[in-house]
């Protein structure tokens, strides 16, 4: 019986495709821990049917699930996710959220280009970790966690005149490049999560 289980969700237009900063991270935490019998590892789309991985999660019955988003997989695939693991009574004990954005609809999509809202962490979740940049749109947002998630790491990129006037609470590191499609398949922030879900599995 698998002890843990980790979920992997790539952004918006990304799907499943080698190469992005997910899939990487993806194949090392395959390398890592696919062979293991106590560990089940999933890569999905931010669209893909959370109800189905939701359903297979419940019939390996891990004791443990950790959840690690980018963008639209954090605004969509990761509520989604909540949902629908909630009735099976999984423990979605943690998420790592990188640049996450808000999903819209309709006539309100275009609001995902702007600094409006802050990104609002599921319930359920126990501890979250963020990774944003505040450079470029559509920007990582900031977070409102309900009581009981522990917000933990919460590490924001920018340059110097963004970092103070949008870059908010967590620890703060000056970099004038970094952008949305940067930030998933940068090599710092990939570092820290390996180490994250090292420690955590």
């Amino acid at each position: 019986m698998p002890r843990v289980a980790i979920v992997i969700i790539p952004g918006y237009k990304q799907g499943v495709m080698p190469g992005t900063g997910p899939a990487i991270i993806y194949d090392h935490l395959y390398r890592a821990y696919d062979s293991r019998s106590e560990a089940v590892l999933l890569f999905r789309s931010w669209k893909s049917s959370a109800t189905e991985t939701a359903r297979l999660l419940n019939s390996k019955r891990p004791t443990r699930l950790a959840v690690i988003g980018y963008s639209y997989g954090c605004g969509w695939g990761i509520p989604q996710l909540a949902k629908a693991v909630a009735p099976f009574n999984l423990p979605l004990d943690m998420a790592i959220l990188i640049d996450p954005v808000p999903r819209y609809r309709g006539i309100f999509k275009p609001l995902s280009l702007t600094r409006l809202a802050k990104y609002r962490v599921p319930r359920y979740i126990g501890r979250v970790h963020t990774f944003r940049q505040c450079n470029a749109s559509p920007y990582g947002r900031q977070l409102v966690a309900y009581a009981g998630t522990r917000v933990e790491i919460q590490q924001v990129y920018g340059s110097v005149e963004n970092l103070r006037r949008h870059g908010g609470p967590g620890h703060h590191t000056v970099d004038n490049n970094m952008d949305h499609s940067s930030i998933d398949n940068d090599s710092r922030i990939r570092k820290a999560v390996l180490k994250i879900i090292g420690e955590w599995a």
